[in-house]
């Protein structure tokens, strides 16, 4: 974890050893973009889940047969009879697929799954924990790209501890905090130069 002041140079450094670094199984990501593509990636997966949960549903209660004039003389028919089952049977188990394991993964589980499998080092560039929701889902996800072998390298304005340090529901986020600290060792950059004043007074962006 690279901090400094705005303008210090945190970005032009960490692009630098990005670029240097010999693999293409990596990724430089801005906050805002991490985030978007977590939260696409949380919807499709909702999706296909939603989507597999339905076709369970319908095989598992097929109706064929709308109930119309010609069900309702056949149920008539049982009734006057007598041919109706005194006792219903009633199914012990009400899950919605009787194939495979009932265990399923987290979506955040799955979702850094996806981020490893594309990319073990991940530069975060702008290190945030904004609102807690977003915090939250980003927290879960890392934590999980971690457990997996993930290496991530970032830039942040304010040290681990600063980072949420008067958010809502604090507590939530405490423990993906103090495994930034131990995961990220973290370089301060210390100068009062805002490199960006210094390259607009010069007229160039390099």
């Amino acid at each position: 974890m690279l901090t400094g002041p705005p303008g210090s140079g945190k970005s032009f450094l960490v692009d630098l050893w990005y670029n240097a670094v010999p693999t293409p199984y990596k990724a430089r990501k801005h906050y805002n973009q991490l985030v978007l593509e977590i939260y696409r990636a949380v919807w499709q997966e909702t999706q296909q889940r939603m989507a597999s949960v339905s076709q369970s549903e319908s095989a598992a209660f097929p109706f064929p047969q709308p109930w119309n004039k010609t069900v309702r003389d056949r149920w008539r028919e049982l009734i006057s009879s007598s041919s109706l089952p005194m006792k219903w049977a009633r199914k012990t188990s009400m899950a919605f697929s009787t194939s495979g394991p009932s265990y399923s993964p987290t979506i955040a589980f799955v979702v850094a799954q996806r981020l490893i499998l594309k990319h073990w080092l991940l530069v975060f560039d702008e290190v945030q924990l904004l609102d807690v929701s977003s915090a939250t889902l980003l927290a879960d996800v890392l934590s999980w790209f971690w457990r997996m072998g993930g290496v991530i390298v970032g830039t942040s304005n304010k040290v681990p501890d600063d980072l949420y340090r008067n958010g809502v529901q604090r507590e939530r986020l405490e423990p993906f905090v103090e495994a930034m600290k131990v995961r990220c060792p973290v370089t301060f950059m210390r100068t009062d130069r805002d490199w960006r004043q210094v390259r607009a007074a010069a007229g160039t962006d390099r």
